[in-house]
């Protein structure tokens, strides 16, 4: 199965912008811990 609709990319796109700024809060919180 492929997921070529824009929906499909644009749902993608939030998940990596949203993803990425909990990364580093994670990262940034498991050195401090």
């Amino acid at each position: 199965m492929k997921f070529d609709t824009p929906a499909s990319h644009n749902a993608i796109d939030q998940l990596k912008v949203v993803g990425q700024p909990l990364g580093a809060v994670a990262q940034i919180e498991l050195q401090t811990a």
